[in-house]
């Protein structure tokens, strides 16, 4: 479903990253555990999906009892990163985020898809004092950020509601103004 939403998207993108993805679909937490035991090992009660980036190849496993809204945003999110890596040389780590997070977000109904749906991290955006966009546009947070989990995941929510505005705002076209921005940037 993914796939597809960047197939209908976006025509002209190389959607066959260098290492090959490899889907595993365990019906149910036993099953996972027996799979990945080490993602209960960290805390990690409750895991509904996980991706892992490799040099040979990738794997996604996403828990076939937990298809709730929102549940698997972590696979979609490394999915998406795998994508733009692909297709593009560099992009600035809020729009890396920021894209990776907008369409981290989408759900899939009967009939309809939301892409550019919030994610948990846009909560934190609440209540809580923003980055400077200037900070948020020219530093990588990890640096700016270290150890401090709740900064990042504003960075994270930031970058998502710049990527949505970049989007959906009057005068954005539905998106064309952001991907003549990163086109600009390659």
């Amino acid at each position: 479903q993914m796939r597809a939403v960047f197939e209908t998207g976006f025509p002209n993108m190389t959607l066959e990253p260098a290492s090959p993805l490899l889907i595993f679909a365990p019906e149910n937490e036993t099953s996972m555990k027996s799979l990945a035991p080490a993602q209960w090992k960290r805390g990690s009660p409750n895991v509904a999906g996980f991706f892992q980036n490799g040099w040979e190849r990738q794997f996604a496993v996403i828990r076939l009892d937990q298809d709730i809204p929102g549940a698997y945003q972590v696979v979609y999110h490394e999915y998406v990163h795998t994508l733009l890596h692909a297709n593009f040389r560099w992009l600035p780590q809020w729009l890396d985020e920021g894209l990776a997070e907008f369409y981290g977000g989408t759900r899939f109904e009967t009939s309809r898809v939301y892409v550019g749906a919030p994610t948990t991290r846009v909560l934190h955006l609440r209540g809580t004092p923003l980055i400077p966009l200037e900070k948020l546009i020219s530093q990588n947070p990890y640096v700016a950020f270290r150890g401090d989990d709740d900064r990042i995941d504003v960075f994270y929510g930031e970058s998502w509601a710049l990527v949505h505005y970049f989007t959906f705002a009057p005068g954005m076209e539905n998106g064309k103004k952001i991907t003549q921005f990163y086109s600009k940037v390659q």
